[in-house]
């Protein structure tokens, strides 16, 4: 363990198989069948830290170490999630056989989880944000992903769409909730019957004050303002009561989802 910031190191000490075993028995039909399959995955870790910035790529990623690597992506800040969320998350993106889209790429955490919930067909992924950082391609191929990076304004490309129907649209891109709600309106038309639309930070005040108490942070490393989740949990409900062809059924965290019935 990593006594200064708290993260496991990929060493097989007992108290960094302990924090490991934290994450992965959160999922048991993914956990490690033995211990060393959970050395292995602790393995797999540190080489991922020690080759983040190389041109390395695993393209034989097992799903049986998914764990392992949502907790790397928790752990190191690559993901703006927490672990409960990924795992929503990656849980959904494996039911759509389909094309899923993500607005919002940011430092790829959130894109890799889509991408590993389809590890033979990645390309099935598309990620849109105005600005395109190159760690972010830079994390993808470290995982041997395809996913699409695409530099456009998610308006612009939500209203020009070609790439054919989709299962599954993640928004977590401009927060105001005027722009919330024209991507919830403009990509609604291309989610297929029984599709599904997940929202990020969408969160009422009194929710986002629990929230605020586990020290959620953003990329600057300031606690997250709650404006921004009132306003996307704000644009929900707008576009819920206009659109009656989609239903709220669950959510997680800040994490909520949406089903296209009609």
């Amino acid at each position: 363990m990593d006594k200064f910031n708290n993260k496991p190191t990929g060493h097989s000490s007992k108290e960094d198989l302990a924090c490991w075993r934290e994450y992965i028995d959160k999922r048991p039909d993914l956990m490690a069948t033995s211990l060393t399959e959970l050395r292995d995955g602790m393995k797999l870790v540190a080489v991922l830290r020690q080759k983040r910035n190389s041109s390395s790529s695993f393209t034989k990623l097992s799903e049986k170490y998914i764990n392992h690597i949502m907790a790397y992506l928790v752990e190191d800040g690559i993901s703006l999630l927490s672990m409960e969320e990924i795992i929503f998350l990656y849980d959904y993106a494996k039911k759509c056989n389909g094309i899923i889209v993500e607005i919002g790429t940011c430092r790829a955490g959130s894109t890799a989880i889509l991408g590993l919930s389809k590890l033979k067909n990645s390309d099935r992924v598309y990620s849109v944000d105005i600005v395109q950082a190159p760690r972010a391609k830079a994390l993808l191929k470290q995982f041997g992903l395809f996913c699409n990076l695409i530099k456009s304004n998610s308006h612009t490309l939500g209203q020009s769409w070609d790439k054919g129907d989709i299962d599954m649209v993640f928004i977590d891109g401009n927060h105001m909730m005027a722009y919330v709600l024209a991507d919830m309106q403009i990509w609604e038309r291309h989610i297929i019957e029984n599709g599904y639309m997940l929202m990020h930070d969408c969160l009422t005040k009194k929710k986002m004050r629990r929230y605020r108490n586990k020290k959620r942070i953003d990329e600057n490393g300031m606690i997250k303002s709650k404006t921004t989740s009132v306003n996307v949990h704000n644009a929900v409900k707008l576009f819920l009561k206009d659109h009656e062809n989609f239903i709220d059924i669950g959510q997680q965290g800040s994490l909520k989802v949406l089903q296209k019935v009609g």
